[in-house]
């Protein structure tokens, strides 16, 4: 997410992210020109998932990207099973010694 006053207005929105009917997070900028990350693992349910931007009375809320991939589900199995959904906590940076790392087209 990157506000950037793109309103002319330089009120910096809040907004939660539900996944489906689920509470993922909260978006909060400390500044216009803050980019805002949020990533989430979800098993899909059906061939519909709805994403959806609740406005907390400070701004419209609004996406810049929404990626969707698919994922291989046996790698990130869980105690839970399929009934939970993964969210990015913190992400390390191992180092790669020649080149970079990505996600495959």
């Amino acid at each position: 997410f990157m506000y950037g006053n793109y309103d002319g207005k330089k009120n910096l929105p809040e907004f939660d992210l539900y996944v489906d009917v689920n509470f993922w997070t909260s978006v909060t900028f400390r500044n216009a020109s803050e980019n805002v990350i949020k990533e989430i693992l979800s098993f899909a349910e059906s061939e519909t998932v709805h994403v959806c931007l609740v406005n907390k009375g400070t701004g419209t809320p609004f996406i810049s990207a929404l990626e969707l991939r698919p994922m291989n589900s046996s790698i990130y199995g869980t105690e839970f099973g399929r009934n939970v959904s993964l969210v990015l906590h913190q992400r390390w940076d191992t180092g790669y010694l020649n080149g970079t790392g990505r996600y495959q087209n």
